[in-house]
This record gives structure tokens, sequence and C-alpha cells, in this order.
């Protein structure tokens, strides 16, 4: 008996269904993840989401990162060169409590101390040179000087008594240990053109170095400036930046430990861990803009936008999250991060 033709409402039906299934199976999330895979992937277990894939450089350290911070290793004043003699700077000895501005002006003094500042541009406002940034900041200023244990000298002044085309809340200080004749100094201030903000310039001409960390500054220089920050009210962690006796703007690594002890002058706090976390970002951040702008330190540049950054702190986040203390991977991992982008050399130099 022959079969009978279907009806013509039956046949569209059919069709209807059959489109309908094949949708289902094209566009279901399994259907697509199979889709997705490349010849070399294998097909993901039913109902298990597969892990993503991580750069070696972020899983490898994994285990290690839980780890205590490493000691750095100790001030080593022959990081500076051409030291001042100490009878040209004792004299400042007997200046305790007097204006900065009017030590500053002093004749004999000024060149002194005026040469403290490599003579590098330096982006505040418009260009200048930082020995200019000094005279601006400090002529005039009425922030006395500070004389500690009978050795070191802190002058200091602000942005208020720069020009009217200048910004005006920059913080500045000018630093001397009269018993080693060496001088730094220290600039504070906030960008608004795109660049990391807020920033702690320090200087040193008798410095000429490719890199830099916090630890091989004198510690008399770290208690001076820690001091310096709370007076004028500045973050305890910002991004450090160095110019020293080279036309290179280099970023200042945090290599010390906040949960030893959060600054030379105080103790450890209960939010170390955070301190010394939020320390390595600034590093990083620091790191990366200046390869960005070629180290260069009158950039004007807004930071870029890196993908790869921003998906190797993902993978770094997830991988710390997972361990026994995430805050302290994340510190050692970024670390790690950071002389990939910012190479270490030996330390060396000397007095010459």
């Amino acid at each position: 008996m022959p079969v009978p033709w279907p009806h013509r409402s039956t046949t569209a039906s059919l069709r209807l269904f059959t489109l309908a299934l094949a949708a289902f199976v094209r566009f279901s999330p399994h259907a697509w993840c199979q889709d997705a895979q490349t010849p070399n992937q294998s097909p993901a277990l039913h109902g298990t989401q597969q892990a993503p894939v991580m750069p070696a450089e972020v899983i490898a350290p994994a285990t290690e990162a839980h780890q205590a911070l490493p000691t750095p290793p100790p001030y080593d004043p022959a990081i500076f060169r051409h030291a001042l003699p100490s009878a040209e700077l004792a004299p400042l000895l007997g200046d305790n409590g007097l204006p900065s501005g009017q030590i500053y002006g002093d004749r004999a003094m000024h060149k002194l101390l005026h040469s403290a500042a490599p003579d590098v541009m330096f982006h505040y406002g418009r260009d200048v040179t930082l020995p200019d940034t000094l005279d601006m900041s400090l002529s005039g200023s009425s922030n006395p000087v500070v004389v500690r244990d009978n050795r070191y000298i802190s002058l200091s002044g602000s942005g208020a008594n720069m020009k009217g085309w200048m910004r005006h809340d920059g913080k500045i200080l000018l630093w001397v240990d009269t018993q080693d004749g060496v001088m730094l100094g220290a600039f504070f201030f906030k960008p608004t053109n795109g660049e990391p903000t807020p920033t702690v310039t320090v200087f040193g001409k008798q410095i000429k170095r490719e890199s830099i960390t916090l630890s091989e500054l004198p510690p008399g220089f770290e208690v001076d400036l820690e001091h310096w920050e709370q007076a004028n009210g500045l973050p305890t962690v910002s991004i450090l930046y160095f110019i020293g006796d080279t036309p290179q703007k280099l970023p200042l690594i945090h290599d010390n430990d906040y949960c030893l002890s959060s600054g030379p002058a105080t103790g450890p706090t209960a939010d170390c861990d955070q301190s010394n976390a939020e320390a390595a970002d600034d590093d990083l951040v620091a790191a990366s803009y200046l390869e960005q702008v070629a180290f260069a330190p009158n950039a004007t540049a807004r930071m870029i936008s890196d993908p790869s950054q921003e998906a190797w702190e993902a993978a770094r986040n997830d991988t710390c999250g997972r361990g026994p203390n995430p805050m302290r991977c994340r510190v050692v991992m970024t670390r790690e991060r950071i002389r990939k982008i910012a190479p270490r050399p030996a330390r060396g130099g000397g007095r010459r």
C-alpha cells in the first residue's frame, strides 16, 4: 500500500522542527566550546570548566611566593661619588630652627647646596631644570631648618613660593649628611597629565646608577624623609622615582619590608602586608611607565594601558589567591615582574 504524501502543514512543521534541532546543536554552550577548540586542545570533561592558561612566569613562582620577603643588603656609602668636605658643611649644624630660605639664600651655602641637584630637565608645570626647581621651592621658604643628631640637616620648602605659571602643590626636601659629605633631595607633587600620581622624586648628583632601590640610600635619609612626609601629610607609600647624575628618571624600588618596620622612624603597622603589596604595585606602575617614556626625566605622556600587563596581574591575583599568604605572594611575584621590566645590575660604584 503506498505511503500517502504528508500534508503541506505537516511538512512545514517538520522543517521547523529540523531547523530548531540544528540550531540547538549548533549554539548550545557545550557544542560552542567544542567548536572553539583548536586542534591541539582536548575536549573539556562534561560539566567541568577548563582553567585559564597562565604564563609560565606566573605559575612557576607560586610555591616560593609565600615565603618571607628577602632582607635587602646593608647600605653601602660607596654608592656616593665625590664626597663634599665636611668642613664646608659643618656651619649648617648651627642653623637649627632658622628659615630654610634664609640659609639657602646665603651666597656661600647656596652654591654648595645647589650642587645637590642634577642638571636635568624636570617637568613641573612646564620643563625646568632641577636646580631651578630647588631655587623656586626653597628661596623665601619659612620652613625651619632641622638639625638631627648633630649630623643631619634638612631644609624644606613648597610650591607656595613659586611663580604664577608654576604648580603650587609641590613639596621639597633638601637633606645633608655633614659627616659623610653627601646630599640628597626629594620632591613631591601630583601630576595631572595622565602619568602615575602622586609621586616623590628623589634626586642626588653624587649618585650615578642605572637602577636603584630604597635600601641603597642612607638610613639617615630614610628617617628624615619619613619625618618630612609625615609633617606634610604625604602618603607613606607612593610612587618613587630617582634622578641621579644621568639623563634618566629611574624607578626607586621599595625593597624594604613594612612588616619588619613601616619606616626607619616607626615600627611595623597592623596592615603591613597591604603596605608591602601597595608598594610593589606602585613600583610596577613606575617601572612600566618609565619604560614607555624611555626613562625621560621630563616625560609628559599619558600612561598607556597594556593588555599583556593587565592579563599578568589577573593571573597573579588568581595564583596568589589560592595560597596561604596572598599579599606576600603578590609582593614576591610583582618584584620578580619588575626585574624583568627594569633589570638590576650588580651593586657597585664607588667614591672617586
